[in-house]
């Protein structure tokens, strides 16, 4: 098997105080069924964790995903919802 794996947010505007929406995908573009894959994803800065679609649970710091079977040609995707933090703090790049 031989997996891709992207994310993506919902591609609306957020800001501070509102909810951000990710999509993880992962694709089975190999020749064999991937089993006992499992998804891990660091919960974003600033940002509190407020729910995964496809049995995805907040377990310590990252966002975890139970092991599953991709098919060949197959797609999972995994849902997650994050609330943004009203103080996202003053620090400048220049």
């Amino acid at each position: 098997s031989a997996l891709v794996v992207s994310k993506a947010d919902s591609g609306r505007p957020v800001g501070p105080g509102s909810t951000i929406d990710y999509t993880i995908t992962v694709r089975n573009i190999g020749n064999a069924a991937a089993t006992g894959v499992s998804v891990t994803d660091p919960v974003p800065s600033h940002t509190t964790f407020v729910s995964a679609g496809s049995g995805g649970y907040l377990g310590g710091s990252p966002l975890l995903r139970p092991t599953v079977r991709v098919v060949v040609g197959g797609a999972l995707a995994l849902g997650a919802t994050f609330l943004i933090g009203r103080l996202l703090g003053t620090t400048l790049l220049a």
